[in-house]
């Protein structure tokens, strides 16, 4: 048996003794994100276990993005996304945010500007987008793909 299909076997023996629905998601987050360590895999993961994630880990992958030349625009310029704009300024930079309620922010938000999901789509080349809601995530992200 080769050393793939032994760890297979281990996983599959290991989930199988997870007892409920939101342990199970949190496995399979983890396991994701141990694979690939992206800001995405880690916000998911956070999401599930309802747990913080380390701000070192993504801030540094969001500098690499604009140290490479590109946007990070923050979709949420309310609650969520104004929180985790003050986490994400404690370690790094972004461009600014992108909100549905553009025209309730004449002025920006924390001193970044913040622009509509047409403007967002006109510039999307080079840009990279951290979606803040964990309520609107998935409608969001079919709406932006």
């Amino acid at each position: 048996m080769q050393t793939t299909d032994i760890l297979i076997t281990q996983i599959q023996k290991l989930y199988e003794k997870i007892a409920d629905e939101q342990s199970r998601k949190i496995f399979w987050s983890r396991l994701r994100y141990d694979i690939d360590p992206t800001l995405k895999n880690a916000i998911v993961l956070g999401r599930n276990a309802n747990i913080e994630y380390e701000e070192k880990d993504w801030s540094r992958e969001i500098q690499v993005l604009m140290d490479s030349g590109n946007k990070v625009i923050l979709y949420g310029a309310g609650a969520k996304g104004m929180g985790l704009a003050s986490i994400i300024l404690k370690h790094c930079d972004f461009w600014g945010f992108c909100d549905r309620r553009a025209q309730q922010f004449p002025n920006g938000c924390m001193g970044k500007p913040v622009i509509t999901r047409d403007q967002l789509l006109a510039q999307a080349e080079n840009t990279y987008v951290i979606i803040s809601s964990t309520v609107y995530y998935d409608e969001i992200k079919q709406e932006l793909l």
